[in-house]
C-alpha cells in the first residue's frame, strides 16, 4: 500500500503546484481568496469524515488553518462570497472527487486482506501463497480455506489426494514443488530467525538480512563452536595444524575463575581436553 500513498502524495502535490501556478499568474491583480480557501478545507473535510481518509483530513486541516488564521481578509474581496466562493467549492469537490475514486479503485493487496483473518476464533496460521491467502483451520480435520484474488473460495478438509476435489488436489501438488513459497502473515517477528520462518524476503549478505514489517532484521552470527560430542570421544586426532583458540575452565579455590584463552594445533586436541566447552578458528590473540 505504499506505493497507493506515494500516488496521493503526487497528485496532493500536483494540486500545491497548480495552485502556486495560478496564485503567480494572478498576482497583483486581486488579493488571495482566502474564504475560498477555508470552504474548500470544508468540503475536504465532509469527505474526509465520510471516508474515514487520513489524507482528505489532512488536506482539511491545512486549508481550514490557513483560511481561518486569515479571516480578516474575508471581506477585502468584494467577490469572496460571489464567485470565488462557488469556484472554490467546485474546485474543492471535484479534486476531492476525483481522489475518493482514486482511493477506492487501489486494489487492496493480498496481505492486507489476509491480515483481517489473524487471530479469529478456530484459526491457527494464515498464508499468503502466489494469488491466494490461506486460512488454516485449528480445529481436527479442518484443512484449511483458500481465497483467491479473483473472488472463488475453495475449502479443502484434511483428506487424502485420492480423496481431494480437483481445486484442492491442484493446490496440494503446487505445496510439493520446490518453487512453492507462502508467507506466514501472522507470525510475530522479532529477530532474523523469526522474520526468515515467516517467509519474509532474505537478504543473502555477509551477515544475512531480513525485512518484514519495515523493519530489517540482520543475522546474528557467532564465531565460537561448541565441542560436539564425536569430538570429546574421538580416540585419535589428526596431526594436521589448524590452530583454535579454546576457552579452557580453569580449576581454583575461590570463585569466580574466568577461563582462560589457549591455542591448540586443531578442535579435536581441543576437545578432547574435558575443560574445554568452546573455540573459535585461529590462534588466540
Amino acid at each position: 500500500m505504499a506505493a497507493d500513498y506515494w500516488l496521493l502524495l503526487a497528485i496532493g502535490v500536483l494540486i500545491a503546484v497548480l495552485a502556486v501556478l495560478a496564485r503567480w499568474a494572478t498576482k497583483g491583480r486581486q488579493p488571495t481568496d482566502y474564504y475560498s480557501l477555508f470552504l474548500g478545507g470544508v468540503v475536504w473535510l465532509i469527505f474526509g469524515i465520510a471516508m474515514k481518509s487520513t489524507i482528505f483530513l489532512a488536506g482539511a486541516v491545512i486549508l481550514l488553518i490557513i483560511g481561518f488564521a486569515h479571516r480578516k481578509e474575508w471581506k477585502k474581496n468584494p467577490q469572496a462570497c460571489g464567485k470565488n466562493a462557488t469556484y472554490a467549492l467546485a474546485a474543492g469537490f471535484i479534486v476531492a472527487f476525483i481522489l475518493a475514486i482514486t482511493l477506492f479503485n487501489i486494489p487492496e493487496s493480498l496481505e492486507s486482506k489476509a491480515m483481517q483473518y489473524c487471530g479469529k476464533e478456530n484459526v491457527a496460521a494464515v498464508h499468503v501463497c502466489s494469488d491466494y491467502i490461506e486460512v488454516v483451520s485449528s480445529l481436527l480435520g479442518g484443512g484449511s480455506t483458500y481465497y483467491r484474488s479473483d473472488g472463488t473460495t475453495i475449502v479443502c478438509p484434511v483428506v487424502g489426494p485420492d480423496s481431494m476435489s480437483p481445486e484442492c488436489k491442484a493446490i496440494y501438488e503446487a505445496k510439493l514443488k520446490s518453487s512453492y513459497y507462502c508467507k506466514d502473515i501472522c507470525a510475530k517477528v522479532t529477530d532474523f530467525e523469526s522474520c526468515a520462518a515467516a517467509g519474509n524476503p532474505v537478504m543473502e549478505s555477509y551477515p544475512r538480512q531480513c525485512r518484514a514489517n519495515g523493519i530489517t532484521y540482520t543475522e546474528i552470527i557467532s564465531d565460537v563452536i561448541e565441542c560436539l560430542p564425536e569430538q570429546r570421544n574421538a580416540e585419535v586426532c589428526t596431526a594436521d595444524y589448524t590452530p583454535v583458540c579454546a576457552k579452557v575452565n580453569i580449576q581454583c579455590i575461590r570463585a569466580p575463575c574466568n577461563p582462560i584463552d589457549e591455542t591448540f594445533s586443531n578442535s579435536c586436541v581441543a576437545c578432547r581436553n574435558p575443560l574445554v566447552e568452546s573455540y573459535r578458528m585461529g590462534e588466540c590473540g
